[in-house]
Formats: structure tokens, C-alpha cells, sequence
């Protein structure tokens, strides 16, 4: 099967804390905090088709997300092709990458008039309604590394540190937001430790990537996510090399600023200041 040239590209993105509010509906649902994107994302390419289908590297997939905003958008059955050299469900934001590229790619081939912002609320309220990323697609995007204030609406925020750092990245496995978003105790302590995150950054936005990277970690340890021993100690031997590392959340990975000495299985790349975009 040879796919369409892809028209939209989103970069994934790793979120170092946030702080979720759950609401009844998208407009009473919010997650401030802080993201970082990374060059690694998903394309979008699609094609008139007999029925609406979904391929994530080929594969045919069920993406509640990508489905709902289809059949939002699209005046005609379309068949929609995602490529990602980043995992589902690890934490890198591959469901909102693909809500994004998605809405991006089927407003430009039906001609929508739409801005910049409004498909990013198309995608934001599919990935909340189906509880799979509420402040990734607002950090995607935005791009780089993103402020997430949510406070004159959800795409309140500010890129800070603007460099393209190279960064690396190590995934054991999934970890399910519905899930932890699901257990009202975990929720709680987020939501608490979220805003003393929020609050510092917010009083230190010109902090460095390694002091971002050093209070995410901080953050996941006290909210007690970090319990995966491949985690653990992936992020031990980062900082044997004196570098900085966190836990991907929500996902069984590790970001850091530098990989371990003679570890395989990292991934290099680089941070994306750019944000979701036509190609």
C-alpha cells in the first residue's frame, strides 16, 4: 500500500507536570503545567476512501480521538495515514500529534476556514473527551518548552527556554493516562503538588532545561509515579554522568539531557520550537 505524501506534521511532546481539573465537559476541563516538544511527531497524509479508516504506521488502529474529529470535519469517508517513529501510549503525546495532524491535514484538503487556533480546539476537546491527552495539544502546538497558565482559556501559555537542545529518550513501556486520571487519590495529589510546580516556574521562567528537567523528577517522585525499576534506574545511571533526567508522563520512559555511558536503546533528538505545522 503506498500512502499519500504527507501534509501535516506535529512534534510529540513530554509533559515534566501539570495540574488536572477533570470537568463534566472539554470547557470545564483544564490541565495547566509544562511540556516539552520534541523533534520526533507524527505525519498526516489521507485519501478519499469507501469508509472512514485510520493506519498508524500501516496499521489499521482505532484512535476515538483521530475518529471523532473525522467525522467532525469531513464532508466525505477519508482514509487517514499517521506515521510516528515514537510509541503509543508511553507518554510522548502520539494521540494528540495525531489529533492535530489530523484536523490540520482534513482542513486543508475540504478547504475548512479555519485558524491556527481553532484546529487546535478541535483536536484539544477530541483528546479530552476521550481522556487520552488534555494539555498535549496545546503544548504541541505551541511548541518548544511550554508554560500550560490555562487561565484566559487553554491556550494561554508561553514558550520558554529557546534553544534546540538535544535531548534523549529511553521507553520500557505504556502507562495509561485513563487510568491514573481515573483514581480520584493519584488525581489529587497531581492537582496538589501540580500547582507548587506551576507556581515555580511561573516565578522562574527563565530557568534552564537541566532545573525543568530536575523539578519534573521532583514532581513524579512525590506524586509517586516513578515505581518502575527499569525507570528508576535509567534515570540513576543518567545522573552518574552528572546529567539531568525525568520520568515521561504519563508512560513507563525517560527524557534526559544526556544518555547514560554505553547505554543502548536511547533515542537521540532534539527540542521542536515550532509546534504543529503544514509541510
Amino acid at each position: 500500500m503506498i500512502a499519500p505524501t504527507p501534509i501535516a506534521f506535529s512534534p510529540g511532546s513530554v509533559t515534566c507536570f501539570f495540574v488536572p481539573h477533570i470537568g463534566a465537559s472539554p470547557e470545564n476541563t483544564s490541565s495547566p503545567g509544562c511540556g516539552i516538544c520534541i523533534s520526533h511527531g507524527v505525519t498526516a497524509a489521507l485519501r478519499p476512501a469507501s469508509r472512514n479508516i485510520v493506519r498508524l504506521n500501516g496499521e489499521e488502529l482505532e484512535l476515538p480521538p483521530v475518529r471523532s474529529i473525522i467525522e467532525e470535519l469531513a464532508p466525505e469517508p477519508v482514509e487517514v495515514f499517521l506515521e510516528t517513529p515514537i510509541p503509543l501510549g508511553c507518554g510522548f503525546g502520539v494521540s494528540a500529534a495525531s489529533s492535530l495532524t489530523t484536523t490540520f491535514a482534513l482542513a486543508r484538503r475540504f478547504h475548512l476556514e479555519m485558524t491556527r487556533l481553532e484546529m487546535g480546539h478541535v483536536a484539544l476537546k477530541a483528546e479530552i473527551r476521550h481522556r487520552t491527552g488534555i494539555g498535549d495539544p496545546v503544548t504541541q502546538l505551541t511548541g518548544g518548552v511550554v508554560l500550560r497558565r490555562w487561565k484566559t482559556g487553554p491556550f494561554d501559555c508561553l514558550a520558554l527556554v529557546p534553544s534546540s537542545t538535544t535531548l534523549f529518550y529511553r521507553v520500557f513501556g505504556p502507562l495509561s493516562t485513563q487510568a491514573v486520571l481515573s483514581d480520584p487519590s493519584l488525581v489529587q495529589r497531581l492537582a496538589d503538588e501540580g500547582m507548587r510546580s506551576l507556581d515555580w516556574l511561573e516565578q522562574n521562567q527563565a530557568a534552564t532545561l537541566a532545573g525543568i528537567l530536575e523539578h519534573s523528577l521532583e514532581f513524579a517522585r512525590k506524586v509517586g509515579l516513578v515505581t518502575d525499576e527499569r525507570v528508576i534506574r535509567a534515570i540513576a545511571d543518567v545522573e552518574g554522568r552528572q546529567g539531568k533526567a525525568t520520568m515521561v508522563m504519563l508512560g513507563q520512559s525517560v527524557l534526559a539531557d544526556r544518555p547514560p555511558w554505553g547505554a543502548s536503546g536511547w533515542q537521540e533528538c532534539r527540542i521542536d520550537q515550532q509546534g504543529t505545522r503544514y509541510l
